[in-house]
């Protein structure tokens, strides 16, 4: 019974996979550090006086010859002193000029926030001043990528293509990125150190790393994504100075990501490890599985558009049909088998999670397993908007599904057996990204991780 109750889990799981201102000026490019303009009928000064802008917040990447948009502004802290308009600019310093404009309708501390338009010209620190006696901050642009640190070290490939990088995350039009977005390359250091390395900026992102090499030799580095995709299609970016070179294809918002949860996009790639606990003592063991989308095709099933969507596991092609509406992600599949076990999932029609429902929500499934016997499932949203960590990597927007498993059992004849719990956890246009199946331990009768699955590596196009 233990072995069915684990590969019920597996089973069922690998089924699955498959105040800001608007106005902008223009002004003759200056020197750096060089007073801006400020115009309006309100009474104000600037926190930190004529020194360092205190407390702001500068935002967006500064690369030379990429433009700016919405995402590169400052935040800066005023005191309001008496209400009125106001209009506020820095100089054309670089290339680039902060501005904004709007009405103060009370006094006291209020932040503005200025926005970037331009062009950097040029690499370096460029000081930027609002207003004609504002405080004054900091920009720092930089080249076609930049690479610092007491390490010597060079990218394999260089300088053509990177040796086999791998690209893990999801780059959509925009999409914010964030830790999970990144790509691994190889380096080959000849000198130990620090290093920090960033890429150019394109299309409105750029990658970063930065560690310590204790060694000579071969060695992996990891560039995080930073910023927000503005269009769709193929971008190479280049690490350091004169890195090796690597192709992000970033993708339109399409139909493959109706299911805002669970995309079904085809060239998905997905990476789990499986851990399988023993409850009479001894080691666990984990075992890794991969599942890949090769293919989409429209098709309707008892009257609602479905998609088939062909995937492969490293070994065979299978597939399944999906259905969003609603927010509802809908599984169809037939014969589906499990890795571990002679058990086969021969008829189910599943919605899997109802991404629009509140927490508490209660919804119920049957599917056949075998030929005759009956697996029921009782699913419940138990946290919705909570952050997960999962081997290193923090998804965020997770919506947690706890689900109740029983078999009745008729060939053979055993009844109505529970089959576990298991808790779900679905990460915003990712997908599963942690699933724990708890049994119950034959020898004490208590509940026990029989099963946990976690994501080690995806790809959404």
């Amino acid at each position: 019974m233990i072995k069915k109750l684990q590969s019920v889990f597996l089973l069922v799981f690998s089924m699955l996979f498959f105040i800001a201102c608007q106005k902008e000026l223009n002004f003759p490019d200056t020197n750096t550090n060089t007073p801006g303009t400020s115009n309006g009928t309100a009474k104000y000064s600037f926190a930190g006086g004529s020194d360092n802008c205190a407390g702001a917040v500068i935002s967006g990447v500064y690369n030379k010859g990429t433009a700016l948009n919405s995402l590169n502004t400052i935040a800066i802290k005023v005191n309001i002193d008496s209400v009125g308009s106001y209009t506020i600019a820095t100089a054309n310093i670089n290339g680039i000029i902060f501005s904004c404009s709007g009405v103060f309708t009370t006094t006291g501390a209020q932040t503005i926030v200025l926005k970037a338009s331009g062009t950097p010209l040029g690499a370096g620190n460029f000081t930027y001043v609002p207003g004609t006696n504002g405080c004054s901050f900091n920009i720092t642009v930089t080249a076609n990528g930049a690479l610092s640190g007491t390490a010597q070290f060079t990218f394999n490939g260089t300088p053509d293509s990177c040796i086999t990088p791998r690209v893990s995350g999801n780059y959509i039009v925009g999409t914010v990125m964030n830790a999970a977005d990144s790509v691994t390359v190889k380096v080959t250091v000849t000198t130990p150190g620090s290093y920090s390395v960033s890429t150019n900026a394109l299309n409105g992102i750029l990658f970063l790393a930065s560690g310590t090499f204790a060694t000579i030799g071969q060695h992996i580095i990891t560039l995080t994504g930073s910023g927000k995709p503005l269009n769709p299609g193929p971008f190479a970016f280049t690490p350091g100075t004169n890195g090796c070179k690597f192709t992000i294809n970033f993708a339109a918002v399409t139909d493959c990501k109706e299911c805002i949860y669970i995309p079904f996009c085809v060239g998905s790639k997905y990476d789990f490890i499986d851990t399988i606990s023993n409850p009479f003592g001894g080691n666990d063991s984990a075992y890794p599985r991969h599942s890949e989308y090769l293919s989409a095709v429209d098709t309707t099933i008892n009257g609602m558009v479905s998609k088939r969507i062909n995937t492969f596991d490293g070994i065979n092609n299978n597939y399944f049909y999906t259905n969003c509406q609603n927010g509802d992600t809908r599984v169809i599949a037939n014969n589906v088998q499990s890795t571990n076990s002679g058990n086969v999932l021969t008829a189910i029609n599943s919605i899997e999670l109802k991404a629009n429902a509140p927490e508490g929500t209660v919804w119920t499934d049957t599917s056949t397993i075998g030929s005759v016997n009956k697996l029921y499932r009782t699913h419940t949203i138990v946290q919705k908007g909570i952050s997960r960590t999962v081997l290193g990597v923090t998804y965020n927007d997770i919506i947690r599904v706890k689900v109740e498993q029983n078999i009745y059992y008729t060939d053979p004849a055993a009844g109505l057996i529970s089959a576990g719990i298991s808790d779900y956890y679905v990460a915003k246009g990712i997908g599963v990204v942690e699933v724990i199946g708890y049994g119950e331990n034959p020898i004490t009768n208590q509940l026990y991780v029989a099963v946990h699955s976690v994501l080690k590596f995806y790809y959404v196009p």
